[in-house]
C-alpha cells in the first residue's frame, strides 16, 4: 500500500491549494508556475517550500476522521509538535500513537514503534 502526500499552504497550513490563474500577457514573459491557497490567498512558485507530511492510507483516514480543519492545518505546519499533542487524543480512540520521522520530505507520520 502506497502512502499519501498532504501538502498544505506554507503560510496558513490550508490544505486546498490549486493552480495559478494569472492571465497570460501577449509579448511578455509567462509569470513562473504557481500554487494559490484558497483559504488565504498566498502563492507559491517553489513547491519544495510547501508544508506538509506523508502517511499510509489508514493514518490520513484516521486523521481526517479525528481532526477538525483547524488541528488539520497544524498537522500540515508542524507535524512532529502536532502528534506529539494528538497522540492522547489517539489512544483515547483506541488507536495507536503516532511518530514523525522528520529524516524524510515531507515528514512521515507512522504508528510508533
Amino acid at each position: 500500500m502506497g502512502t499519501i502526500i498532504e501538502h498544505g499552504c506554507q503560510r496558513c497550513g490550508g490544505k486546498i491549494m490549486n493552480p495559478s490563474l494569472a492571465p497570460l500577457v501577449l509579448d511578455m514573459p509567462p509569470r513562473p508556475s504557481a500554487t494559490t491557497c484558497k483559504e488565504c490567498g498566498y502563492e507559491t512558485t517553489d513547491a519544495s517550500k510547501m508544508c506538509g507530511f506523508q502517511c499510509s492510507h489508514q493514518i490520513h483516514s484516521s486523521l481526517h476522521r479525528l481532526c477538525t480543519s483547524d488541528e488539520l492545518k497544524q498537522c500540515r505546519l508542524d507535524p512532529k509538535k502536532f502528534i506529539a499533542t494528538f497522540n492522547s487524543k489517539l489512544v483515547a480512540n483506541g488507536k495507536k500513537e503516532l511518530e514523525v520521522d522528520t529524516t524524510t520530505k515531507p515528514p512521515t507520520v507512522r504508528e510508533k514503534l
